[in-house]
């Protein structure tokens, strides 16, 4: 989540601690500085208070501390870091990632019936994947990770139609407009997140005010952003940064706040992830499977086009969602308004 926020683990403890100790938690994830360094260089970085005393104790020998820790999921571990994990959204996740406990231990025990059985027995994570694909792993093992990759893209859709939920009390879907209804060599997310923002302004209704019709020509106006950047930006090559969004929306005076503009710049990020792991899978399997696997479609439900996946499924979670009965604004989830 870090990562696809823009600010990976290793570059946030660059920021707070510096390089030195950056390239130190880069061995500690590696394994290679041992096990007692680790620790104290965990508990060195790690603030303490109310969140993580539990992950404090654990360190220093608590055999109580580690029990819990290791009996904790480590979306729910990570949620607790935050501070976040009474949110909605990432109440979700844990959620999803308890039910798949037992699942994960049966594929790591070989027991790929049982896997299939559990995920069709739950109520919950047998909406991620279609039958067919879970009868397609019964004494087929190699299928088994086709079936966790499809999984996670539709778990992803699924997250973003969670936020658009929780983001729109007015039942009104915000978050739409950025999935891909057209083919891969048209908009993708990014693109369609800058398009969304100049169309925020009074353009349309002021088609011949040439300052406006200036700034949309360089919204970005002198900055340190050079001209092929900002030119990827615009293609949606990439996604625009949420500081370059700020500066687009001030200039342009868009009328969405601050939050507003995060939570559309956070759900296009999401969309992207899983458009850009779409692309890679099916250049992958035409190269590189065998078998079986060699002309799989890597969509969920076996979906021949990613548009038509993302509107119809899209509009699955949405109802979903709006029917399971998530929680209202009184958690403190921000809304556009």
């Amino acid at each position: 989540m870090a990562r696809l926020y823009g600010a990976p683990t290793t570059k946030m403890i660059s920021d707070q601690h510096g390089e030195a100790k950056a390239k130190t938690f880069s061995r500690v994830m590696s394994g290679s500085l041992g096990e007692n360094a680790s620790l104290k260089f965990l508990s060195e970085i790690i603030p303490r208070n109310e969140t993580t005393q539990l992950i404090h104790e654990a360190i220093e020998g608590d055999p109580i501390a580690q029990h819990r820790i290791r009996q904790t999921a480590i979306w729910e571990l990570f949620a607790n870091g935050l501070g976040v994990a009474n949110k909605p959204e990432y109440l979700f996740l844990i959620d999803i990632e308890s039910r798949c406990t037992p699942v994960i231990a049966a594929r790591q025990q070989g027991h790929n019936s049982d896997v299939t059985r559990l995920i069709a027995g739950d109520d919950l994570l047998r909406n991620f994947i279609a039958k067919s694909d879970l009868d397609a792993c019964v004494g087929n093992p190699e299928m088994i990770h086709a079936l966790q990759f499809k999984m996670y893209l539709e778990g992803q859709l699924s997250f973003v139609a969670l936020l658009d939920v929780l983001h729109s009390p007015e039942g009104k879907s915000r978050y739409q407009q950025l999935l891909p209804n057209f083919e891969w060599s048209e908009q993708n997310s990014a693109a369609r997140l800058f398009k969304a923002i100049l169309e925020s302004t009074d353009l349309q209704k002021n088609p011949s005010n040439k300052e406006l019709a200036d700034l949309l020509a360089d919204p970005l106006g002198k900055n340190d952003f050079n001209e092929r950047t900002k030119r990827r930006w615009r293609l949606g090559e990439t996604m625009i940064p949420f500081n370059a969004a700020l500066i687009v929306s001030d200039r342009l005076s868009v009328q969405m706040a601050e939050v507003c503009l995060f939570n559309y710049w956070k759900a296009a990020i999401h969309i992207n992830d899983f458009w850009l792991l779409i692309e890679t899978a099916q250049s992958a399997f035409g190269r590189l499977a065998k078998g079986e696997l060699k002309n799989f479609n890597v969509l969920p439900f076996d979906y021949q086009s990613v548009s038509q996946w993302c509107s119809e499924r899209y509009q699955f979670w949405l109802d979903f969602h709006r029917e399971r009965g998530m929680p209202s604004n009184k958690t403190g989830v921000p809304t556009c308004s």
